[in-house]
């Protein structure tokens, strides 16, 4: 009869072979990042895809009337809303400037400043910073200040937007004078159990919470509402992808 030899395994094979899993367990490791990171891009785009510029109707009544009495102010109002659109149609970048980001923000408020008239005031407190941020943050949660903070009262209401340099982070924020926020609304908010029909808060903080891992603060004043979130001083567009449309 035959007998069968044992291989000989020697220490090279055993360290090969635990260098083979290794190896193995980094490549796996990598395509979940990888994996990780294109879920994480897809969600983010199409948090994005939400937002439009359903104020349009009333944008284009407001000129309507301001044709005959101030063709003037009509003129300027078109020039707003084309820049307004054409910020939100032709973006092809991940992450702007923050004050390419302000000046979308300008185009808004000067059409729901003609809206609105006397009841509505808006201020920008700016400081000379220069960080990257994503687009179509900070319009959003203006639009929320003045549709759901301002409107609804009859007495003249106040929106203030800044962007402050602080320690170690630049801080922006939305305050109005208005209603406030109601706290299950904030609760429903950061427990993701918000309705769908609050598209504008959520798609921000989700975004925000997606980018910078904190999602937006918000703060009940005696009067009105202030919502807010941090950039640091070192985030710039690499925290997130490199490609894709803004």
């Amino acid at each position: 009869m035959f007998s069968q030899k044992k291989p000989n395994i020697t220490a090279a094979d055993r360290n090969g072979a635990g260098l083979s899993v290794l190896i193995s367990t980094q490549i796996e490791a990598s395509s979940a990042e990888q994996t990780r990171t294109m879920l994480q891009k897809a969600e983010f785009s199409a948090l994005q895809s939400k937002i439009n510029p359903h104020f349009l109707f009333n944008a284009l009544n407001a000129i309507s009337t301001l044709i005959r009495i101030q063709p003037d102010k009509a003129r300027s109002l078109i020039a707003n809303l084309a820049d307004f659109l054409r910020y939100n149609l032709e973006r092809d970048e991940d992450f702007i400037d923050v004050h390419s980001e302000l000046q979308q923000v300008r185009d808004y408020t000067a059409i729901e400043l003609a809206r609105f008239g006397n009841k509505l005031t808006v201020d920008f407190d700016i400081d000379p910073v220069h960080i990257q941020i994503p687009c179509l943050l900070i319009q959003p949660l203006v639009e929320n200040a003045i549709q759901h903070g301002i409107q609804p009262f009859s007495r003249p209401g106040h929106v203030f937007i800044k962007v402050k340099q602080q320690s170690d982070h630049v801080l922006i924020s939305v305050k109005d004078t208005g209603a406030g926020i109601p706290q299950t609304v904030i609760d429903k908010l950061h427990s993701g159990a918000m309705e769908k029909n609050k598209i504008g808060l959520i798609n921000v903080h989700q975004r925000v919470k997606l980018i910078y891992g904190h999602g937006l603060d918000i703060h009940n004043l005696k009067d009105g509402v202030e919502v807010s979130f941090k950039v640091l001083d070192r985030q710039t567009e690499a925290i997130y992808v490199e490609s894709g449309n803004c």
